[in-house]
């Protein structure tokens, strides 16, 4: 049981498909209920279509442009993070079977929450999402892109 003074941990989850801003509004919009959150960053990247021969013979340029790029990606999250107030830091990167990445820093981190952004208006059955809401101990919470109407609302009102 956590205490009063305790801070929320929530492993927030940004995939390869995500440009670092939106994913930071959609962190936001899920932690800024909860006092003082304290998010861990996880950049996944999805490789579980190709097969283990596939995978081994993948050379270094490519994983190198892999981290590059979530590293891109990282550095405008927690910078979007840290202008919106909130505490954020990289627990990491995985490139693989992105569910058994999750998992595996789920393990590491033990987290209050798991939120992952889903970019579809439902967590389809084979999804990334449901098989982590499926294995994870902590919740899993989702989140998805504001409505078209929203953003324009937003942006009007910003």
């Amino acid at each position: 049981m956590q205490s009063i003074n305790s801070r929320v941990k929530i492993l927030a989850v940004i995939d390869e498909c995500e440009n670092g801003i939106e994913a930071a509004k959609s962190i936001e919009r899920v932690v800024r209920s909860w006092k003082n959150p304290e998010v861990y960053l996880l950049y996944t990247v999805d490789l579980s279509h190709l097969s283990s021969v596939v995978l081994a013979s993948l050379d270094k340029k490519f994983y190198d442009g892999l981290r590059a790029k979530g590293a891109k990606v990282l550095e405008a999250v927690t910078s979007e993070l840290r202008r919106a107030g909130i505490d954020s830091k990289v627990a990491g990167m995985y490139f693989g079977f992105a569910e058994e990445g999750i998992l595996r820093y789920e393990k590491m981190i033990r987290p209050d929450a798991i939120v992952i952004h889903e970019k579809q208006q439902a967590v389809q059955v084979g999804s990334l999402a449901a098989s982590v809401i499926a294995r994870a101990k902590a919740p899993v919470l989702i989140t998805k892109d504001a409505h078209p109407k929203v953003k324009r609302l937003l942006k009007a009102t910003s």
